[in-house]
């Protein structure tokens, strides 16, 4: 399991049964998604640059340490993330408000290779935080 925490000692931190959790890398990142294979992290990282807070999206390669700034959606935000299994990628969902009507943009990004590709669809339901039991349809 992965989790992150905020502010001035932020960090990505791993905790398994029985065992201390372990920092694996150190810096504000919201949203983290890990692979599968614990090979990548993809996340939104606040970076402070001359006194301006701004958000990055990275993928972070965890073996060798090396961070990656995924350049085409930094412009667009509120990031929203979810790994898709069916395909290995993460889905990157960018929602913002023009004249009070919200614009959805969806990507998919292959964490190795940083490659990321536009997708049409709805895809808000993949990243919804509540989760329930199926529901019958029948009566």
């Amino acid at each position: 399991m992965f989790y992150a925490t905020g502010g001035k000692d932020g960090a990505i931190w791993k905790a398994e049964p029985g065992m201390e959790p372990v920092r694996i890398v150190s810096g504000n990142y919201n949203q983290p998604v890990i692979t599968p294979d614990g090979r990548w992290l993809v996340a939104i990282k606040w970076v402070t640059k001359e006194g301006e807070i701004s958000r990055q999206l990275i993928r972070r390669n965890l073996r060798s340490g090396e961070e990656f700034v995924v350049k085409s959606t930094q412009n667009e935000f509120d990031h929203q993330l979810v790994y898709v299994a069916a395909h290995g990628k993460v889905l990157v969902l960018n929602s913002s408000f023009q004249m009070n009507v919200e614009r959805i943009k969806s990507y998919l990004l292959d964490p190795g290779t940083g490659t990321i590709q536009p997708v049409k669809g709805e895809f808000r339901p993949l990243i919804d935080s509540v989760s329930r039991a199926p529901q019958s349809a029948g009566a």
